[in-house]
This record gives structure tokens, C-alpha cells and sequence, in this order.
């Protein structure tokens, strides 16, 4: 399989007078996303040394719906995967503020005893105990049982993924690396670079899944930046064998008018995040829109902006 590396330069390019059939377009957007996974899914499968799948990437690369679409193209060349979130394993919410974290993006914000033991079962083939995670309450919810068999492969995905504190659980030959993150678009003439993709997505998912409002993103979005430039994107230039362009080139006409709303029922009270939100949003002054009902229901932007 060519392994490619992706830069922002690589641009995905839409424009509302140049496609007759915007349906047809995303679509088409949609199925080139998907052979991208079922050629990595082949390469998997090749490899029957491989145990575990480490998929990182940055906040909002869509990570966690391009994990379970892993699963089930794996699933067409014969194989088993497993999908596990590294979110699964964080800290109670209560935990973090008793020790005066508020970053999510740390290894340290991960309960990494029990993670370092699923792992220990997973690698034994063992029935496991995986913990369950619920963003609103900010607390474990509970356990789900996952029971493997011989030559079955786990993906587990998160930002901690390449992280040495998640490496050091396992040995080198076991596991492969895979970084996924949006490159540059550029819609109806207005080119965005990826961490503006991964802004807005992550503003309107908050808001709708996770209990947070615009200004508490826009408030963390500097530290969690500074964290992916310190640890995440150089390990992958270390780390990853396989990288994934999570960019879709229709998406801000379904994202942009989602973070409009978003920010309009939002009470900013910290004048930073309040300039930055104007600033965000006059980007795009003159975008048009489109429902979310146009996005596929399989497709990775259902990570972000949820059921039609």
C-alpha cells in the first residue's frame, strides 16, 4: 500500500458553481474516504504479526467514527477488530479539578492502571472489562465485556495514542500507527487550513454532546493546540505508518451554519473568546449553507454534528 503523508497544502476544493449535483459530489466525497479505509483495512490484514492498531490524531480529526468504519471494512477481507477509545479510560471529571487539570489532552488525564490491564488482557486473548465514559456527567459509566479470540486485531483511538506513556505498554512489533487529520479546504473560494475544520467541529459537537459551550472550547482551544504541536503531530512523524486525510470538502456548508447557532446561544463573558468567535465567524461571512440532512449517515461529520 503507498503510505502518503498529508500537509495542509493538500487541498480538497468544492464549489457550488462547479458541481451541477451537490448530492452527487458528497457522495463521491464520502465513497473516496471510504476505499481510502478498505486499502488500509487489505494492508491490516497482511500483516497477521499486528495485534493492536494505534489510530491517533488531533482534537476532532474523527477519530472515533473512522475506527468503527475500520471495523467493518476489516471485517470484508475475513478479519476481527475491535474498536476501544482511549476516552473510555479518562479520569473522572471530579478527579481532574481536584488536581488542577483541565486539559483532556494529557497522558495523565488517563486512568492508565486500568487501561495498562486491558491491554495485558487484550494481549492474552482474555475476556476484558472495558470502562464506558460519559462526557456529560464527566464520570465512568460503567463496563462493557469484549471477549477475543486468537488473531482477532484491536483498534484503539485517541489523541494519547503515540504517546510513550501508551507505547511503553506494548511492544514495538505488536502495534502499528495510524495519524488521521483534516488537511486545508477549499469552499465556494473560501480556503480553511485543517485546525479551523477541527475548531468548528469541535464547537458544535461540544455544545450538542458534551455539555460545554462555545466559550469553554474556544477557552481550552489554545492549550489543547499547543499540546498537539508539542506532542501529537511530531510523533506522528515518528510513529505513523499509515496517514488519513479526514478532510471533506463540502463540511463547512454544514458546519459553519451549526457553529453560527452555537455561538448566537452562547453568553460569552471572557472578551477573548468572544473576539475569536467574531473572528470566526466573519471568515465565512456570505457561505451558503446546508442541512445536515445531506451528510451520509455513515460518514465521519456525524462525529460532530449528529442526527439530522
Amino acid at each position: 500500500m503507498k503510505n502518503s503523508r498529508i500537509y495542509d497544502d493538500e487541498i480538497r476544493s468544492f464549489s457550488l458553481q462547479s458541481c451541477a449535483d451537490t448530492q452527487a459530489f458528497i457522495e463521491a466525497e464520502e465513497a473516496h474516504f471510504t476505499a481510502r479505509l478498505e486499502e488500509i483495512a487489505r494492508f491490516l490484514h497482511s500483516r497477521r504479526e499486528l495485534r493492536v492498531l494505534l489510530l491517533c490524531g488531533p482534537s476532532c480529526a474523527g477519530k472515533t467514527t473512522t475506527s468503527h468504519r475500520l471495523v467493518q471494512a476489516y471485517e470484508k477481507t475475513g478479519g476481527v477488530m475491535h474498536s476501544v477509545s482511549f476516552d473510555d479510560f479518562y479520569l473522572d471529571r471530579a478527579q481532574m479539578e481536584q488536581r488542577g487539570m483541565v486539559n483532556y489532552e494529557t497522558a495523565q488525564a488517563l486512568d492508565l492502571d486500568t487501561l495498562a490491564r486491558c491491554l495485558s488482557d487484550m494481549m492474552a486473548c482474555r475476556t476484558v472489562q472495558l470502562p464506558t465514559f460519559d462526557f456529560v456527567s464527566g464520570k465512568r459509566a460503567g463496563y462493557r465485556v469484549c471477549r477475543p479470540q486468537a488473531g482477532d486485531l484491536f483498534v484503539l483511538e485517541g489523541i494519547q495514542g503515540f504517546y510513550p506513556e501508551v507505547r511503553a505498554l506494548m511492544k514495538r512489533t505488536h502495534w502499528s500507527g495510524v495519524f488521521i487529520s483534516p488537511g486545508a479546504v477549499q469552499c465556494c473560494q473560501i480556503k480553511t487550513d485543517g485546525n479551523t475544520l477541527r475548531l468548528i467541529r469541535r464547537i458544535v459537537r461540544d455544545v450538542r454532546a458534551r455539555g460545554f459551550d462555545a466559550q469553554k472550547t474556544l477557552h481550552v482551544w489554545e492549550s489543547v493546540r499547543t499540546n498537539e504541536e508539542k506532542h501529537i503531530f511530531p510523533l506522528a512523524d515518528m510513529y505513523a505508518d499509515i496517514h488519513i486525510n479526514s478532510a471533506f470538502a463540502y463540511e463547512l456548508l454544514v458546519t459553519v451554519p451549526l457553529l453560527r447557532d452555537a455561538l448566537a446561544d452562547t453568553e460569552f463573558t471572557e472578551a477573548r473568546c468572544a473576539d475569536q468567535a467574531q473572528t470566526l465567524l466573519h471568515r465565512f461571512d456570505g457561505l451558503p449553507q446546508l442541512p445536515r440532512s445531506v451528510v451520509p449517515p455513515h460518514s465521519v461529520l456525524r462525529e460532530f454534528v449528529g442526527e439530522s
